[in-house]
């Protein structure tokens, strides 16, 4: 049987999300059919170079052109003198995933009017979810695990550990972030069922897994915004000027409110979780944190955390138009990396970064413009400002949440039954 060119395509992307969004298939599958980097990665790179010659004319593509060859090729390779091998090696992977996700957007955008976006955004849920099952597995064995297989070497005493823990399928601090930005897509769903083949009572369901699972993982930054995002996607578009009216009188009366109220609170609220979690552990680090302020302790998780800020800042005053990575420099941010967006300003400097910035602002007009005129708009736009709060707090960097953020996102509003009567809804509310 002789198989057409997009059914090449279908095979391949169908491949590229298995071994992105279901950890239980890549850690389990033999080799090379498991690897995402080496196999069906530059498989999909091939086929689109060989038979989507015409895409190549395509403007999004053609800016990531040239942003790989300013960021992976001119500016590593024969200007920046304080490049460290870690960053290097960042950037590289980073261009390389950002290759496979915009060459794959590109793809399925252009397919747009079949059935396509649908099929993937569905592929990317049922994956998604699976993986939210195999981590309540997985954190029912060890309550750490998500944290232990972050670590940049992972977190259990030995290397067979890590790989017996990892069969489980559950998901690590990328598959986190990925949820998270997520929720608004999911409410938005939740509050228009109808236009979906799947009850309020199932996505409902869906996103208590979602949630629960965010919370199980302990990751706090992901937490926060999560959470922050459902409350906001709850609210709706509709009721957005009154929920800001309101959210300005709170803040007022927060401002009010005596130190110490906050700090027990933020104690008390440790309570409800495990002594040993990490949740508990973050909360009462956050109380320590507002209780002394600068003069908390480095070893403070808070405290560690926000004095990457000043640095990030020293940095990118000391060098703003060519970054800290054009020669020597007398401020160490490493680990300021931490921090996506700030320490891509700091290291590259204002002139790159607008580059950066260009890239994503292109990508996201894409979807703007496509969806501008629907109720699905407010929860695209919200999704995406979770991403960037995210990424003014924390790395970004596994594939999951590039493959969210560059996939799910924007095609989620192709779930729709009709597109069409995806207007502004009587149930947005």
């Amino acid at each position: 049987m002789k198989l057409s060119k997009d059914s090449i395509a279908k095979i391949l992307i169908f491949f590229l999300l298995l071994t992105t969004f279901l950890p239980l298939f890549y850690a389990n599958a033999p080799t090379p059919f498991r690897s995402f980097r080496f196999f069906w990665g530059p498989l999909w790179l091939i086929f689109f170079v060989i038979f989507e010659t015409k895409l190549f004319q395509n403007k999004l593509v053609l800016r990531f052109a040239g942003y790989g060859i300013i960021f992976g090729i001119i500016f590593p390779l024969l200007i920046w003198q304080n490049l460290d091998d870690w960053y290097r090696e960042f950037l590289y992977k980073e261009i390389y995933v950002y290759a496979i996700a915009i060459t794959t957007f590109v793809y399925i955008y252009d397919k747009r009017h079949t059935d396509l976006p649908r099929q993937i955004v569905i592929l990317i849920l049922v994956f998604i979810g699976i993986t939210a099952i195999m981590s309540f597995i997985a954190l029912s064995i060890d309550p750490m695990y998500a944290r232990k297989m972050t670590a940049a070497s992972s977190g259990y005493s030995t290397s067979e550990e890590g790989i017996y823990m990892s069969k489980y399928g559950g998901g690590t601090y990328s598959y986190g972030q990925s949820i998270a930005i997520m929720i608004p897509v999911l409410v938005y769903y939740y509050k228009n069922s109808h236009l979906v083949i799947w009850s309020k009572k199932v996505i409902g369901l869906y996103l208590l897994l979602i949630l629960l699972t965010l919370l199980r993982m302990q990751f706090f930054a992901n937490i926060i915004v999560g959470f922050t995002g459902l409350a906001i996607s709850l609210v709706g578009l509709k009721n957005i000027r009154i929920s800001v009216s309101i959210v300005v009188l709170l803040l007022i009366f927060a401002i009010s409110i005596p130190k110490s109220i906050y700090i027990n609170a933020l104690l008390e609220a440790s309570t409800y979780f495990d002594a040993n979690s990490e949740n508990a552990f973050k909360l009462k680090e956050a109380a320590t944190f507002l209780e002394y302020g600068g003069r908390v302790s480095e070893q403070n998780a808070v405290g560690d955390r926000v004095a990457r800020y000043p640095e990030l800042i020293k940095a990118f005053v000391h060098r703003p138009f060519f970054g800290n990575f054009l020669s020597s420099s007398p401020y160490d941010i490493g680990q300021a990396y931490h921090i996506y967006l700030g320490a891509r300003l700091a290291t590259v400097g204002i002139f790159l970064f607008l580059i950066y910035i260009w890239l994503h602002y292109l990508f996201i007009r894409i979807g703007f413009r496509r969806i501008k005129n629907t109720s699905y708009l407010f929860y695209y736009l919200l999704a995406i400002i979770m991403f960037i709060s995210l990424a003014l707090m924390k790395n970004i960097s596994g594939r999951d949440v590039w493959f969210t953020y560059f996939l799910l996102i924007p095609f989620a509003y192709n779930l729709s039954k009709n597109t069409k009567k995806n207007q502004l809804l009587k149930n947005d509310k």
